[in-house]
């Protein structure tokens, strides 16, 4: 199941864990629900060489594992952040010895 929104989505603030005890805030434009936890999907704030000696900003954006590599942003909500569950997992009745269903 995903979430749905008639505009397109905007991204929210959210804190991102570096190596060396750094920290970041990025730019959190969705979500997604996999079997060992949640990744998120954003947009780290870095720089690039630019034409001739100058440095102009850029983004990079990846993909981290929530909850051990983002923290909230105090007072900002991600309610509004594209959102993609896990589908529930699919049961088969089946036979399994003796009559006994299995669902």
């Amino acid at each position: 199941m995903t979430t749905s929104s008639a505009s397109e989505p905007v991204p929210v603030p959210i804190r991102v864990l570096l190596p060396g005890d750094q920290e970041v805030v990025a730019r959190l434009w969705s979500r997604r629900q996999a079997r060992d936890g949640w990744r998120y999907e954003v947009d780290l704030p870095a720089y690039r060489n630019g034409p001739g000696d100058s440095v102009e900003p850029a983004e990079y954006r990846s993909w981290v594992r929530a909850p051990d590599h983002v923290r909230p942003v105090d007072g900002v909500s991600c309610d509004a952040v594209p959102t993609e569950y896990l589908k529930p997992p699919r049961w088969r009745a089946g036979r399994v010895g003796r009559g006994q269903d299995v669902l």
